[in-house]
């Protein structure tokens, strides 16, 4: 039998690195053969080799978990992320890409506003916002992104003391219809601004997550109302490809 090439042992440490480090408790080595579908003797040989490097480690009970080594390498990775700096790359790209204007916020629930972070931008159309700037929650894309996947109970603080004045004629002021939008945010994964915050300018917006899975800042594409639904479909698509390339570098994926 043909003896495994590097990029063939690579794969197969990948594909058992990933089962381990989807749960606790580890697996087997008859789970790890099910899930990775690695011949026994070879994956038993490969767990070995991992051990003596502390990338894994076996425990009484024979599950394999992840070991010191591994634990401490994606400590460092973890320590040196930072939304910004991953995000910039994309957003320029983006920015290419569109034509229009990439944003970067974070929520700042207490004030009940957002914070922008980096924004880069193509093209004649231009928007008033600064980095550093902030603005309401209700009436941004951002916000919404942002709120929708906020704690629920911070979330219904949020709503019960908040006071809807509006920007534009356009404006949710409505507690009960913002409410309905959130719900579908969550469950679509993107949101709007229909010129609701600033005249002549609409956006989407989409939830960046970190290696846990938690929502720690989103992405927005600000663009004319002038847009065609043609047009404003194909943003939706390229800012939610954005937003999962960006998490992706942030460690999280399935």
């Amino acid at each position: 039998m043909a003896a495994a090439t590097p990029s063939h042992s690579l794969r197969r440490v990948s594909q058992v690195l990933e089962e381990l480090t989807r749960t606790p408790h580890g697996k087997t080595l008859g789970e790890l053969q099910v899930h990775t579908r690695i011949p026994r003797s070879s994956l038993y040989m490969l767990l070995g080799a991992l051990v003596q490097v502390n990338m894994i480690r076996k425990t009484e009970s024979a599950h394999y978990v992840a070991g010191p080594a591994l634990v401490r390498w994606g400590g460092r990775l973890i320590a040196r992320q930072d939304v910004r700096n991953v995000s910039i790359g994309f957003m320029e790209d983006l920015a290419r890409k569109t034509g229009f204007v990439v944003n970067l916020a974070r929520l700042d629930i207490s004030s009940g506003e957002i914070v922008f972070m980096a924004k880069e931008q193509e093209g004649v159309f231009h928007t008033t916002v600064v980095v550093g700037s902030r603005m309401p929650i209700y009436s941004t894309a951002l916000g919404k992104v942002l709120l929708a996947y906020a704690p629920m109970d911070a979330r219904g603080r949020y709503l019960t003391s908040v006071c809807l004045e509006p920007r534009t004629s356009a404006t949710v002021t409505d507690v009960g219809q913002l409410s309905e939008e959130l719900d579908r945010v969550r469950i679509q994964g993107l949101a709007h601004d229909r010129e609701e915050n600033e005249q002549g300018v609409c956006a989407v917006a989409a939830p960046i997550r970190d290696y846990r899975g938690e929502v720690i800042s989103a992405l927005s594409v600000a663009m004319p109302t002038t847009i065609t639904m043609a047009e404003l479909r194909m943003v939706e698509l390229d800012t939610m490809s954005t937003v999962q390339a960006i998490s992706n570098e942030l460690g999280w994926g399935e």
